[in-house]
């Protein structure tokens, strides 16, 4: 919604639940405001359905959404609501007093400085978000035109189908402009079943004026994503409107005939006859106005030749953009008068270069043959080649071990001179054409995990080297997993093997050297492993054995099961022992957790004394949460995803046991599939959604774009792995385009938008947990096929470097430590965490022990948290500690006494 003097824009935000207000003459955003609701179960965050801007208040806003129709001035609301009207389209009157809603029925609402007051209703309708208000009349998207005092019908717009000479309600998107005395309608595309139409009526007679064609919308798309969703009126003759996935733009008499007041304008070209390779080439692209009246909206568009490198463009007024081909929006030129365009240019081959420019304008051209121009110049010398651009490459990834294969470079500005780099290395190129290059990448260059920068570097005269993209080379470990975690102490993956496990033995626990692609002998730990959970100082990992109905425990220090616990029920009417649906270590204890037996009987807290473990008194309620979270060790959280798959839970925990907060209904938690993951204070669900659970109740942040996009992914349960310090989310995609592929997506949180996506090496659907390793890594378990006759058990998919940790692809600058927590430690004192201090860190940043990475927390630009496994202070000596940021060299270090 734009408010009346042009100068603020209000827009919906669906994902946050809320609106935000956007300063049109700053170009910046302005305050967000959340509209309410989600507090409690089977109630979503609501989100605005209609706006309208009050008159000569641009910074007040009338929303219209589930909870009913509320003011806002600049982002406050009035304290009366109109929460009894419905939700609809809203549109003011003649004053910021009266406000007219269409929602079940047209209302009108009296608005005043404390809010919506009263409210009328004036007549019986449709459901709708749209309503228009135009000189005393309101218009409706089922044709019909409504006195908007009295609400009595002033008239019905109608027209015919094909096969029919039966008139019907002409209904769909409806504008007027009464000072034309017009309206136009885009009817519903189940009234044609021949091309789409545009309708002009005559608003006095209701009769069809004209009517035009509108190729590609409507019931030529099936799904209905053609439907026109408005209709709006811009300029002297213009209308637009827009579908699920275009925007129209129209122009011409149908609207208004324009002809009464001409502006003729002209353009010219001027360039010089002759030029050289390599040098300056300028345009200078004069439009004239030759009258007698001044042109409206004046644009200039021009062809620049493709063999020339783009420099610079300037106009007299207004303002231009584009290269190969550029636009200049010039505004009004007034009769007699004139603008100027200068383009500047980098001729690169020999032969005749021509420039074409073309003018139009709002306003009635009675002219039209002087309204192009072009020019041409003869250049003359060698070969002057532009720098080269890579914007995509094909594939972007491989799997270690792979034989030779093609790379194709996509990008532009490529000729002869141009060669493909590995490395910095060049690779045998074949040019394709001035966008594509192709290249052979030998089987020795991707031998093992990791990546490499790919670039192309054209040679002089002009010329020189791309900018590089990362090319990911992954590993694909068969190991039949049912559940991974990554240990930041030894570095290590560690994942359970069903009993069902042929390739290596089943019921067991392997260690996983992500970085080598090593794996470990199985270890056996009982029946059916299927969960796991390590305790906050890395000493344990608890095991989930389904077949047992317990809980083992691996000691990560001994590398050995060293406790099985029988796990009781957490029902009172219910004997025996269960397997447990989900476990969570309860952080800075290594004999608690918070288990799940199954959605009916809730989440409880397991304490274990020697092989028996008991649960506190107090548990959550059964469908109130599934696979605890924790933040700290009094506090979890939880989603519902037996019922709806939309709830949160917030839980508490103290001696007696799991109480809970509240649940709340919130967008994006995950379905039926998937869990909850927590990083830098958000909580993020498997369906996109980022929820701040600081607030009461708790906020939606976003919904992150997960559902259809550019290959039709679509979301499937789990994979969701954030990393807030670099603003970045990893989830897990399908496109469902014929045979299934299922993508890693990275998402930019900051933004909400769709970075990167890489395919993984799997046609199987399902649930993939991922986990995030070291720096850089990320490991995702894929699902293998029940086929009898295909059927393939799971795998690991490994792949780390840019694409997880983007910052890694560029040089950055040394970081400098200055002190740590801990300039003494004792010998054989364990695992334990130490925190630096210093300046510079960037997120991914890393902390060496003398020498070699450990995995590390970033806290802030100067603060980090390493992991020092055990192994480094088994024995007395001296160690030193220093660091580097993504793609930057060593840090001066600081020395740590172990005694």
């Amino acid at each position: 919604a734009l408010s009346t003097d042009g100068t603020q824009l209000f827009v919906g935000l669906d994902g946050a639940g809320a609106v935000r207000r956007v300063d049109l003459t700053t170009d910046s955003a302005a305050e967000q405001f959340s509209l309410g609701g989600g507090p409690g179960v089977y109630n979503p965050p609501y989100t605005a359905v209609s706006l309208a801007v009050v008159p000569g208040q641009p910074n007040s806003v009338a929303v219209s959404a589930g909870n009913g129709v509320t003011i806002f001035d600049t982002g406050v609301p009035r304290g009366k609501a109109g929460s009894g009207v419905g939700s609809g389209g809203l549109a003011f009157g003649s004053s910021a007093s009266t406000l007219y809603l269409n929602a079940g029925g047209l209302y009108k609402l009296t608005v005043d400085a404390t809010g919506v007051t009263a409210s009328t209703q004036l007549a019986t309708g449709s459901y709708s978000n749209t309503l228009q208000y135009d000189n005393g009349k309101l218009y409706l998207p089922v044709g019909i035109t409504v006195d908007a005092t009295t609400g009595a019908t002033l008239g019905q717009f109608s027209t015919t189908v094909i096969s029919s000479t039966t008139p019907v309600a002409a209904a769909g998107p409806i504008v007027s402009d009464s000072t034309l005395n017009r309206a136009w309608i885009l009817p519903s595309s189940y009234l044609y079943y021949g091309p789409f139409q545009l309708l002009s009526f005559d608003e006095t007679t209701f009769d069809p004026v004209d009517s035009i064609s509108v190729a590609g919308v409507g019931s030529t798309v099936s799904s209905g994503t053609n439907t026109p969703a408005d209709l709006i009126r811009w300029g002297q003759d213009g209308l637009a409107f827009h579908t699920a996935n275009q925007l129209y733009v129209l122009q011409g008499p149908i609207v208004k005939d324009t002809s009464s007041s001409p502006a003729d304008l002209a353009v010219t070209v001027q360039a010089p006859a002759t030029e050289t390779t390599g040098a300056t080439l300028t345009y200078t692209v004069q439009v004239q106005n030759l009258g007698p009246d001044s042109a409206q909206g004046v644009t200039l568009q021009g062809i620049l030749p493709g063999s020339v490198i783009f420099g610079s463009i300037s106009s007299s007024q207004g303002s231009c953009n584009g290269s190969g081909e550029f636009y200049c929006d010039l505004g009004s030129i007034a009769s007699g008068s004139s603008a100027t365009v200068t383009v500047a240019v980098t001729p690169t081959v020999s032969g005749a270069l021509e420039t074409t420019a073309t003018v139009s304008s709002v306003s009635y051209d009675p002219v039209s043959t002087n309204n192009q121009a072009s020019a041409t110049t003869t250049v003359s010398g060698s070969l002057f080649s532009p720098s080269p651009v890579v914007t995509q490459l094909s594939p972007a990834l491989i799997q270690a071990g792979s034989s030779a294969f093609t790379l194709t470079v996509d990008g532009e500005d490529f000729d002869s001179a141009s060669t493909v780099l590995w490395n910095g290395t060049a690779l045998p190129t074949t040019l394709l054409s001035d966008g594509q290059l192709t290249a052979t990448v030998d089987a020795s260059l991707v031998k093992q995990l990791g990546w490499s920068q790919v670039s192309v570097s054209t040679a002089a005269p002009g010329g020189g080297q791309s900018a590089a993209l990362p090319f990911s080379i992954y590993e694909l470990l068969n190991v039949p997993a049912n559940a991974m975690t990554f240990d930041p102490f030894t570095q290590k993956l560690y994942a359970v093997l069903p009993s069902t496990s042929t390739n290596m033995s089943g019921n067991s626990v392997v260690v996983i050297d992500p970085v080598m692609g090593s794996i470990g002998s199985p270890i056996q730990v009982g029946s059916e492993p299927n969960l796991l959970s390590e305790t906050s100082d890395g000493n344990y990992l608890y095991i989930g054995l389904s077949g047992a109905k317990s809980l083992g425990r691996f000691n990560l220090l001994t590398q050995s099961l060293d406790l099985t616990v029988p796990l009781p029920t957490n029902a009172s009417y219910t004997a025996g022992y269960a397997a447990a649906m989900a476990i969570a270590t309860v952080p800075g204890s290594d004999t608690s957790l918070a288990v799940e037996i199954d959605s009916f009987d809730g989440i409880g807290i397991l304490d274990i004394s020697g092989s028996t473990g008991t649960f506190r008194s107090k548990s959550g309620f059964g469908y109130s949460g599934d696979y605890p979270v924790f933040t700290d060790p009094t506090h979890f959280y939880a989603y519902d995803a037996s019922t709806s798959g939309a709830e949160f839970y917030r839980y508490s925990v103290d001696a007696n046991g799991a109480e809970l907060i509240d649940g709340t209904t919130l967008n994006g938690m995950g379905g039926f599939g998937g869990m909850l993951a927590v990083d830098g204070g958000l909580v993020y669900g498997a369906g996109g959604g980022i929820v701040n659970p600081a607030t009461t109740p708790p906020s939606q942040i976003a919904v992150l774009p997960l559902g259809p996009g550019p290959y039709g992914s679509a979301l499937i349960g789990g994979g969701d792995v954030p990393y807030a310090a670099e603003s970045k989310s990893f989830n897990i995609g399908i496109n469902n385009a014929g045979t299934a592929i299922s993508y890693i997506e990275r998402f930019d949180t900051q933004h909400f938008t769709l970075d990167q996506r890489i395919q993984l090496p799997t046609s199987n659907v399902g649930s993939l947990p991922g986990t995030r390793w070291g720096q850089d890594g990320l490991a995702y378990i894929l699902p293998g096929s029940s086929s009898s006759s295909t059927g393939s058990a799971a795998q690991i998919f490994v792949i780390r470097g840019p694409f997880v940790l983007p910052a890694e692809a560029v040089s950055n600058p040394v970081p400098a430590l200055s002190t740590t927590d801990h300039n003494t430690i004792t010998a054989g004192s364990g695992n334990v965490y130490v925190s630096v201090t210093g300046s510079g860190f960037l997120p991914g940043a890393t902390v060496l022990w003398n020498g070699s990475p450990r995995t590390t927390t970033y806290v802030d630009n100067a603060h980090l948290t390493v992991a020092i496994p055990s192994s480094d202070v088994q024995t007395a000596g001296t160690g030193t500690l220093s660091s580097q940021n993504p793609g930057s060299a060593t840090s001066n270090t600081i020395s740590v006494t172990v005694n």
